[in-house]
C-alpha cells in the first residue's frame, strides 16, 4: 500500500470518528434497552448554575492512592469531583518545567450545584470513602476564593487555586443538574415511568435520588416515592 493510500484511509477513518462524535453530542438523549428507543426529556441547565465558582465545595477523605478510582465512581453518580492540586515549577538547565501536584494524599473535592439539600450520606456509603472534612461535627464548606499571608506577601487561596480542569467540572455539574433536578415542595410533576405513568401529583418532599409525590388515586390522596429520573415538571 502506497503512502498516499495510507493517508487516504486514515483521513476517512478520522472523518468517520468525527461524524460519530458530532452525532452523539447533538442528538437527543436516547437510552437503548433492547426494544423501542425511549427519548427522555432534557433538563435545561443555565451556564451560571454549573460554573465552578457557584458550586458548593467540600473535602472528601478517601483511601490513599485511590483518588482516581473515587473520581470515576463519583462521575458514574453524576457528582462533580476533582483532585485538589497546586502549581509547581522547577528550573533545570535553563528550562522551566511546570506541573501540578496533589496537595495531599487521600483528599478529593466534590462540588454541588444548585440550592437543593445535600445528602452527604449518599457519598460515604462507598468503601473507598472515609467521610467528609468536618468542622464542629458538620461537613465544612471550602470557599471558592480566599487569601492568606505568606512571607510578607498576600496570596490567593481557596478552591480557585486547586482546580486544574474547569471544563471537566462544568461538564460534571451539568450532568448532576440533569440527574438531580431541583424540586420544591408544592411543585406539580408528571410521572413518566412506572405503573403511574401519566399521572400528575404535588411534590411533598425530595432528595438527590427520589421525590415524594402526593397522588390522587381512586379519590384518595396517596403519597408515593418515585425515582427522580421518572418524573418531570408538569407544564
Amino acid at each position: 500500500m502506497t503512502r498516499e493510500n495510507i493517508e487516504r484511509a486514515y483521513s476517512k477513518r478520522a472523518r468517520r470518528i468525527q461524524r460519530k462524535a458530532v452525532a452523539r453530542a447533538s442528538g437527543p438523549a436516547i437510552r437503548s434497552v433492547g426494544q423501542e428507543e425511549v427519548i427522555r426529556p432534557q433538563t435545561l441547565v443555565t451556564r451560571a448554575v454549573i460554573e465552578p465558582e457557584n458550586l458548593r465545595w467540600y473535602g472528601l477523605c478517601v483511601e490513599s492512592n485511590r483518588e482516581e478510582r473515587v473520581i470515576q465512581v463519583l462521575d458514574l453518580c453524576s457528582v462533580p469531583a476533582a483532585i485538589p492540586t497546586v502549581a509547581k515549577h522547577k528550573v533545570r538547565r535553563g528550562k522551566v518545567f511546570r506541573w501540578r501536584s496533589p496537595i495531599c494524599h487521600g483528599l478529593v473535592m466534590v462540588g454541588f450545584p444548585g440550592t437543593s439539600p445535600i445528602q452527604f450520606h449518599e457519598l460515604t456509603r462507598f468503601g473507598l470513602v472515609h467521610g467528609f472534612v468536618r468542622h464542629a461535627g458538620v461537613p465544612r464548606q471550602i470557599p471558592w476564593a480566599a487569601s492568606y499571608e505568606q512571607d510578607g506577601k498576600v496570596k490567593r487561596g481557596g478552591v480557585q487555586t486547586l482546580l486544574a480542569d474547569l471544563e471537566a467540572v462544568r461538564v460534571g455539574a451539568a450532568k448532576y443538574m440533569r440527574m438531580h433536578p431541583a424540586y420544591e415542595q408544592g411543585d406539580v410533576v408528571r410521572i413518566e415511568e412506572g405503573p403511574f405513568a401519566g399521572h400528575k401529583g404535588e411534590v411533598i418532599g425530595s432528595t438527590n435520588l427520589d421525590v415524594q409525590v402526593l397522588l390522587t388515586l381512586f379519590g384518595r390522596a396517596s403519597p408515593t416515592t418515585m425515582a427522580i429520573g421518572d418524573v418531570v415538571k408538569a407544564a
